[in-house]
């Protein structure tokens, strides 16, 4: 890692839309990524997270110290109603995603680490 990166300090997630029913939001910042040489693909294993029910709209920060890294998941679980969902992600005043999708039984996740 080069010593003048400045890291951002903060994490912040905001979901808004519409959504009949609850939704979930993982987050992480003890994260890791396992990869499979045989196939090429790789994945992330999370190693401790909070998952939380949510209603819209939500936001929330996390501090990215000590490792500097995050996750947020945004899951709609039901495979019966649809969600029209926004997620937008800032690491400290820099906007670094945001995404608008309908989700049925499906999610949506920013994954993020200094190296």
């Amino acid at each position: 890692t080069d010593p003048r990166t400045k890291y951002a300090t903060n994490a912040h997630i905001e979901v808004t839309g519409s959504s009949p029913v609850p939704l979930l939001l993982v987050t992480s910042t003890n994260w890791g990524i396992e990869y499979d040489e045989l196939n090429g693909e790789e994945w992330i294993v999370l190693i401790e997270a909070d998952t939380a029910e949510i209603e819209l709209p939500v936001e929330r920060t996390v501090p990215l110290a000590p490792r500097y890294q995050i996750l947020f998941r945004v899951i709609n679980p039901d495979s019966q109603h649809d969600a029209k969902v926004r997620m937008r992600v800032r690491l400290d005043d820099t906007e670094v995603f945001d995404e608008t999708r309908i989700m049925r039984d499906a999610s949506m996740e920013y994954s993020f680490f200094y190296h």
